[in-house]
């Protein structure tokens, strides 16, 4: 783990002398809305607005949402859902969008190639699962449907039983699994065969739920394979069943047990649910995002999330969302576990690639914000492992590409804002007279920001813009980071120096910087210039 943000030069002997003040990496740690208004390690920021963190750790511009799709659905509905079917060596892979009346496979223009079969369309929110060379489209109160890969979509004819129309399940271990509508009984298909569900012939059958939960009653919220075990959340409990016997079949349900269970908390929604490899399985739970892998080394205390530090904030949102239009997904490529808030318009990104312990050893992710209004996103599983977004009342999906820097041709902001800061222990109890603010940008230039300062909690505050020029001095090394910026940004952006003689007489000091992103953009380095006065 990188040292401590901010690194304190020896205070002058002299009170007349100026005392340089660092912050290193300023909010490298991300988001913390939980303290907010305390003095905090400037590693975090309490606005980290369209940011990622760089693959220098620095807090950096996001990149785009470059549009894939060039003529949008007609009207500009929201696309609901978006997937990426997997028909096997004879199809190979189709990418799947829906919304309200509508469902295509061809995402540069929806209003053509038309998957529309039997079944019922006015509700684009289908939860995909790929089956045995075939795509299962599932919904709450609606037939399951089944599309392989030619013709259209249909609804699953069942040749024993009857279809569970509950809308949560997925497809593992060579079976359907989907919860009927009393959200209780799960019924699971025959082997590679999706109409038969039987109770009789041994092959189908069901797990009535009601006799398994052991904290009152509670309903399945979410269905998924881990660890050659089936795991099944409700709102409060979290059940891993096993057969014990680790068979070339996969698990045979006719021999499930319970082997494990997990009380005091759950999963909100199945659209959240994604996983990290083959190592672990993240979900926005009750209290904030969860690791399952996490959950299960550390169970005696469910209430520490991946979100610990934009707790209250996130479930504050959550509450005025309906929770099955929240979209969750895990990118291998950029190392982010995204989770989109459409009504909020706003989009959490979580940094897996740097998940850390704090000072209380939880293990915490990286986390900033994005203003982008998010209605399904999924991952690529081929080479390119693009992350897919789909925006509210756009009609189009849209890619983050890793280059480009605006939304569908639209704008976005960058804005850091640092915690209150006491500039380090040495001089916490003293005012510090303020003569220059330094900034280390990383930069492909062309673009202005606008520095903002206060002291004492907002009883001062005042503001400085710059225009950065595109030609610039050298980058670091004289090859602009040895030639590659973050995940392939421009190889033009080197390092820009900037000082303003900023003055202010303050303890506390707070910092700002905002840019419209045209560019690269990460902060490097900031440096308070001040003199240190009597003590306040």
């Amino acid at each position: 783990m990188r040292p401590v943000a901010h690194s304190l030069a020896q205070i002058p002997t002299s009170q007349q002398d100026i005392a340089p003040l660092d912050l290193v990496a300023p909010g490298f740690k991300g988001l913390n809305t939980v303290e907010a208004g305390m003095l905090i390690d400037p590693s975090y920021c309490t606005i980290a607005q369209n940011a990622v963190i760089d693959i220098n750790g620095r807090l950096a511009a996001r990149y785009g949402a470059t549009p894939v799709t060039t003529t949008p659905v007609t009207g500009t509905p929201s696309i609901l859902s978006a997937f990426e079917y997997n028909g096997g060596q004879a199809i190979g892979f189709q990418q799947i969008v829906a919304w309200n009346g509508g469902i295509s496979n061809n995402v540069a223009n929806p209003n053509t190639g038309s998957l529309v079969g039997t079944g019922t369309y006015t509700n684009g929110r289908w939860f995909f699962q790929n089956f045995n060379n075939k795509c299962i489209a599932l919904q709450a109160g609606q037939t399951p449907l089944v599309y392989t890969g030619t013709g259209t979509f249909n609804t699953i004819v069942a040749s024993a039983g009857t279809v569970p129309l509950g809308g949560i399940g997925c497809a593992a271990f060579g079976r359907m699994w989907i919860v009927n509508t009393d959200l209780q009984t799960i019924g699971y298909s025959g082997l590679l065969d999706e109409t038969d569900w039987s109770l009789t012939d041994g092959n189908a059958g069901q797990i009535d739920m009601h006799t398994i939960w052991s904290d009152g009653t509670d309903q399945v919220t979410a269905i998924f394979a881990w660890n050659a075990s089936l795991v099944v959340c409700g709102t409060k409990h979290i059940v891993f069943f096993t057969d014990g016997r680790g068979s070339m079949l996969g698990m045979d349900p006719t021999q499930a047990y319970v082997f494990d269970m997990i009380n005091g908390t759950g999963c909100v929604s199945q659209w959240t649910v994604d996983k990290i490899g083959e190592t672990d399985v993240v979900f926005l739970g009750p209290q904030g995002l969860q690791s399952l892998q996490r959950l299960t080394t550390s169970r005696n205390n469910p209430v520490e999330t991946l979100s610990k530090y934009n707790r209250d904030t996130l479930l504050a949102q959550i509450t005025t969302e309906t929770l099955n239009n929240i979209s969750g997904c895990y990118n291998n490529l950029t190392g982010f576990y995204i989770l989109g808030l459409p009504n909020n318009g706003v989009t959490y990104c979580f940094d897996m690639r740097r998940l850390y312990l704090d000072d209380v050893q939880a293990q915490c992710s990286i986390t900033t914000t994005w203003t982008m209004a998010l209605t399904a996103c999924y991952s690529s599983k081929q080479q390119s492992q693009y992350l897919y977004l789909a925006r509210k009342n756009q009609g189009t999906l849209c890619n983050y590409t890793l280059y480009g820097f605006n939304d569908e041709l639209a704008s976005y902001t960058f804005t850091y804002l640092s915690p209150w800061m006491n500039l380090g222990q040495a001089v916490a109890q003293r005012y510090k007279i303020l003569k220059r603010l330094e900034l280390i940008l990383y930069t492909s230039g062309n673009q202005q920001f606008i520095l903002t300062w206060a002291g004492d909690f907002g009883t001062q505050s005042s503001q400085a813009q710059q225009s950065i020029p595109l030609t610039q001095q050298p980058g670091q090394y004289g090859v602009s980071l040895w030639g590659v910026g973050t995940y392939g940004s421009s190889l033009t952006a080197s390092i820009y120096l900037y000082k303003y003689p900023a003055h202010m007489k303050a303890q506390y000091f707070q910092l700002g910087i905002a840019t419209a992103v045209s560019g690269t953009f990460s902060i490097q380095q900031a440096q308070f210039a001040a003199k240190i006065g009597r003590v306040a």
